[in-house]
């Protein structure tokens, strides 16, 4: 396994030497086949400031419930890496500062910094966005450039089905954004079809692009995302399983929504224990669309993704406020009997509510 632990048991990144040439051949093979230039010299050593020194900010006072209590952390399936059981989502639609913060709005950047510092004061590391979320990867960045050996960093490439010159372009771009010399899970974002699966596993496309950067080191794992088709979930896995590649991750829709309403989320959970299993979605959509219409809890909605077995649950924060709530949450996580996890799903059948995420069978 690459790599090592770092604070909070976040993953230290690999011997700077090493990095540094395993970052370049990946780049300079890349550039042979019309990726442009190689990135710079490495960014060097990253000075380890915590976010109010570094903003002049006073340091926020604890505040999310019993603050002696620990954030709870998770194995990521086989990586062996910790992550903490409640992920900060750099994505979303809306309110999402981490998006939104572009450099014509200071005063929203601002804010999207101060809630990835306070999440990681919390304990929170597994911190999560995408080439194509706005201002997202460049936000986190100057966070990451203070903090790196505090965060276990994922990102995801913009759209799955593209050349592998895009994708090396775009890995390149979100590099440099980040303001690391390794990202530690890059994901093969929303196979939405089969047509897709097709697509990224010919010559010099999606997966021999991910399995490339991960055994040059520029990434530590790779996954998959998919939001609603249980068969382009199962067909990559078993392609995978087939070919000897090993997918490290999967990152899924996951709600209760979703499995009252006939979801195969649970299945996917049980046919595939070992990869290292993600839920999104855990409030049906960006807006938390179970806690509005169906009249739930923030917390019943993620007890109940939690109580599945995922390693970490990804939650898009908008305030200081939904970040302090959603840590006392999960501080105070209990695993749901199998009496509860009924009685939550009979609780959305009787409000006849219309998921906006499903899993299905296509």
């Amino acid at each position: 396994m690459p790599g090592g632990i770092g604070e909070r048991g976040a993953p230290a990144l690999m011997a700077k030497d090493n990095q540094d040439v395993t970052r370049r051949k990946f780049l300079t093979e890349s550039s042979e086949i019309g990726l442009g230039s190689v990135l710079t010299a490495s960014l060097g050593a990253a000075q380890q400031t915590r976010g109010d020194e570094r903003t002049g900010r006073p340091t926020p006072q604890p505040s999310a419930g019993n603050s002696k209590k620990q954030m709870p952390m998770r194995k990521l399936g086989g990586t062996g890496v910790e992550v903490s059981i409640l992920g900060v989502g750099g994505g979303g639609r809306g309110r999402n500062p981490q998006i939104r913060g572009t450099s014509e709005r200071p005063e929203i950047r601002e804010k999207a910094e101060q809630i990835l510092h306070r999440a990681l004061d919390l304990g929170i590391n597994y911190i999560d966005t995408c080439a194509g979320y706005g201002a997202s990867e460049s936000i986190i960045g100057d966070v990451v450039a203070a903090r790196r050996k505090e965060m276990f960093l994922a990102t995801k490439c913009d759209k799955c089905h593209v050349s592998g010159d895009q994708l090396r372009r775009e890995l390149e771009q979100s590099l440099k954004r980040l303001q690391t010399e390794q990202i530690d899970l890059w994901q093969i974002h929303n196979i939405a079809t089969l047509q897709q699966v097709e697509t990224i596993f010919k010559k010099d496309r999606a997966i021999e692009v991910f399995q490339k950067a991960k055994e040059q080191g520029a990434v530590r794992f790779i996954g998959i995302t998919v939001h609603t088709s249980r068969k382009v979930i199962e067909e990559v896995l078993s392609r995978c399983k087939d070919s000897g590649i090993e997918m490290d991750t999967l990152l899924m829709t996951f709600n209760v929504a979703d499995q009252a309403s006939g979801g195969h989320g649970k299945q996917i959970l049980n046919g595939h224990r070992s990869i290292g299993k993600i839920a999104m979605k855990v409030f049906a959509s960006d807006g938390a669309a179970i806690i509005h219409q169906q009249k739930f809890s923030a917390e019943t909605a993620l007890r109940y993704v939690l109580s599945h077995g995922f390693a970490t649950a990804i939650v898009g924060t908008h305030t200081l406020e939904e970040l302090e709530e959603n840590v006392r949450i999960v501080r105070d996580f209990q695993v749901c009997s199998k009496e509860e996890l009924g009685e939550i799903e009979q609780q959305v059948v009787r409000t006849n509510g219309r998921p906006l995420w499903t899993l299905t069978r296509r």
